[in-house]
């Protein structure tokens, strides 16, 4: 795998530019964007689906609610009789008169006008003589023969008005048709049966709120009762079948609220249900749910190509237009190699190819320049560098010298000269050795006890320099730049004291904290002013001219920064006939050096 990535990477790197623009263009918007259209399809039309399910399940159940509410009221119908006194006489007159069955017929049609649904209301009295209201004139002549077993049925009831569910009977003109029934015992104040009333309707009130959902979506709807038999179905085959049961459309109710795929064909189920346990099921074919979306989508995808195909091809344009400058430039570069620098490239526009080509113009006219150059300024070159090597001062032969010196002035028994000429070589020779730039603590002291020695050689008795170094033993192996206390040293000693100085005193102590230990070099020297102070501390932090006096100050500092970083150097305050203090951070770092 790792060869095959390094092969194709070779391959890509070795193409032209013109290649590797379009390349970049295709990964990096052609593929990109056609994933994103097609990434965005799918989770475009799963949303889709997924509200249109929302709002056909609403549908439903709205739908569902409003039948059961028809269905209710045919119910409440159903136990008006039991309100009326009068007619509750009728029903137990062994022989009722012309009026009296007026009267009923007047009830009936009274209780007929509080439903729309209703199509047929059958009222039986005491004795099985039966009244009847159509408003449609739906009248069933098998009613009759019914009735034995409708009051059985409502009798088991006691006064309970039930609903029959879904029947296929045989209208006026003898055609096929499904009705719902609700029957209830009538019964008197002193809950005596005295009659039975039978109320039905057909099946066009849950059509008619079922049709636009089915139409819309070329759905099959089913509606059941609560003991699952199916009251109304866009198939009619099913009516009055109990579906869990049904030997070929029983997944439809296994598979509630689920895709599934028949003949190949996917499927779509959406359940409802109401609180008295009735229950829709919608059935959508996927392709009706995707139909409109597929016609968008392909319609962008289409558009979508043609875009592409428009940048693709200004893309190899583009690409054409930006690598011609470069190839000029190519051709340009292989006549300098041949030799021939009376080239130049012309310069048309000043974007990022046109200051290229200006400076590679401007190289060229330079290396012509230099060529011419070289030439005379080689043989000067050569006398300079000959007669630098002739005065360079090896510092072997200077130390050589001074030993030398020494031992010339043992012979004559000069034991001062001879100690500071063994003193200054060694000083000299630990201070121009470049090899070595991290020294300890240890080595720093004692080339700062050379130092104060050379100077107490000019300085009477009593007035001799004391170096006090008071560092734990710790400390002594703590790396640090070399010659950084000398510079501050040596400003106390030149500046802090005049000639004739008694006592004067140089102290060196230590402070160790978590990352930090702070270096302090005291004297009792004549001090500064705050003025004098005030100056050589701007002197030191920001970059303007220095003097003699601050010049090692500013040097020690910006060497500490450049090394450990800004937050580290020097410190200094000075009282006038007190002495000055110098304090140097530094990072603490205690390792063997």
């Amino acid at each position: 795998m790792k060869k095959m990535t390094n092969y194709v990477k070779q391959k890509f790197l070795n193409t032209t530019i013109q290649t590797k623009l379009l390349i970049v263009f295709i990964l990096l918007i052609l593929f990109p964007t056609s994933v994103n259209t097609i990434v965005s399809s799918y989770f475009y039309q799963k949303e889709m689906v997924e509200k249109t399910k929302e709002t056909m399940q609403d549908r439903a159940t709205k739908s569902l609610m409003e039948v059961e509410e028809k269905v209710n009221l045919m119910l409440k119908t159903s136990i008006l009789p039991e309100y009326f006194l009068e007619l509750e006489e009728y029903l137990e007159q062994e022989n009722p008169t012309v009026r009296t069955q007026n009267r009923i017929q007047f009830y009936l049609t009274m209780m007929v006008s509080t439903n729309d649904i209703i199509e047929t209301i059958y009222l039986f009295d005491k004795y099985n003589r039966m009244y009847y209201e159509s408003p449609t004139w739906e009248v069933r002549k098998d009613i009759s023969y019914e009735y034995p077993l409708l009051k059985e049925i409502s009798h088991k009831q006691t006064g309970v008005p039930q609903f029959l569910g879904v029947k296929k009977i045989k209208n006026n003109v003898n055609e096929d048709k499904y009705i719902l029934s609700v029957v209830k015992e009538i019964k008197n104040r002193l809950l005596e049966p005295i009659g039975v009333i039978v109320i039905e309707t057909d099946l066009s009130f849950i059509q008619e709120k079922f049709h636009n959902i089915d139409q819309s979506l070329n759905s099959q709807s089913i509606i059941l009762d609560q003991n699952q038999y199916v009251i109304y179905a866009t198939d009619e085959q099913l009516i009055g079948s109990h579906l869990p049961s049904h030997p070929e459309y029983s997944y439809l109710y296994v598979n509630k609220h689920r895709t599934l795929k028949k003949n190949n064909e996917e499927f779509m189920i959406i359940h409802s249900s109401t609180s008295n346990g009735w229950e829709s099921i919608n059935v959508i074919p996927i392709q009706e749910l995707t139909k409109e979306f597929q016609t968008t989508r392909n319609s962008s995808l289409f558009l979508n190509f043609i875009m592409i195909g428009i940048a693709l091809i200004a893309s190899i344009a583009f690409a054409k237009i930006m690598t011609k400058p470069i190839k000029r430039m190519i051709g340009s570069m292989e006549e300098i190699q041949k030799g021939n620098f009376n080239v130049s490239i012309i310069i048309e526009y000043l974007d990022e190819i046109g200051q290229l080509g200006l400076h590679f113009n401007k190289m060229v006219k330079r290396i012509q320049n230099l060529i011419e150059e070289v030439y005379i300024n080689k043989i000067l070159k050569q006398e300079a560098e000959m007669k630098a090597l002739q005065s360079q001062i090896n510092p072997h032969f200077l130390y050589n010298t001074l030993e030398c010196i020494r031992m010339t002035s043992e012979i004559n028994d000069d034991e001062e000269v001879s100690e500071m000429l063994f003193i200054l070589g060694k000083m000299l020779r630990y201070s121009v050795n470049k090899k070595i730039e991290i020294v300890t603590i240890e080595k720093e002291f004692s080339y700062l006890k050379d130092y104060i020695t050379i100077h107490n050689f000019r300085r009477n008795r009593d007035q001799m320099i004391t170096l006090n170094l008071n560092v734990e033993n710790k400390l002594l192996i703590y790396p640090i730049i070399k010659l950084l206390f000398q510079p501050i040293v040596e400003n106390a000693v030149i500046h802090g004291f005049d000639s004739h100085k008694q006592n004067a005193i140089i102290t060196i102590s230590s402070q160790t904290y978590d990352s930090t230990v702070e270096w302090t070099i005291k004297d009792n020297g004549c001090g500064m002013s705050e003025r004098k102070l005030q100056g050589l501390r701007e002197m030191i932090e920001i970059s303007i001219d220095s003097n003699d006096y601050g010049l090692g100050l500013k040097n020690v500092n910006d060497r500490i920064k450049s090394k450990y970083g800004k937050d580290f150097g020097l410190k200094i305050k000075s009282t006038i006939g007190i002495g000055t203090e110098v304090k140097m951070s530094l990072p603490y770092v205690l390792e063997k050096y």
